[in-house]
């Protein structure tokens, strides 16, 4: 769907993470259609995001027409909303070792691959995987504590 495997595998990793947090929040009777809706909503949220960056780069056919994908258009409250989400997670992710810090920054703000970035750093894959882990799980978290009452 998003035409890149190492893309499909962050996305898988980052599926699980919201599965998982979802979990700890309230049991989910049918774990397989919600874990394969969540990562469904992932991968078209990626490319919503690159369609926004202007960048799209997929094979003829997974989309055929992008004008096709609903694009929200921010309201006042949801713009400060936003605001308050990004000073949070700014805050949250400097509360990181550097190592997981950077880990996010080349995986989710410059599209570097796990595998390269593994190379880049001098660790392993599993390594990278956990790092990057904790540092959605801190984001996460994050959110989750702005959508409570």
């Amino acid at each position: 769907m998003v035409g890149s495997l190492p893309i499909a595998e962050e996305l898988i990793q980052d599926a699980y993470l919201k599965v998982s947090a979802a979990l700890r929040d309230r049991p989910v009777e049918h774990l397989a259609p919600f874990l394969h809706q969540t990562a469904r909503n992932l991968a078209l949220d990626h490319l919503r995001s690159v369609r926004r960056r202007g960048t799209v780069v997929l094979p003829e056919h997974a989309v055929r027409n992008l004008d096709e994908i609903p694009v929200a258009v921010a309201n006042p409250e949801a713009s400060a909303r936003d605001r308050q989400l990004l000073r949070r997670l700014d805050a949250a992710l400097s509360r990181l070792p550097r190592r997981q810090q950077r880990i996010f920054v080349l995986s989710r703000l410059e599209g570097v691959t796990l595998g390269d970035i593994a190379a880049l750093l001098g660790v392993s894959l599993s390594t990278v995987q956990k790092d990057l882990k904790a540092a959605m799980l801190a984001c996460m978290t994050v959110h989750a504590e702005l959508d409570r009452p």
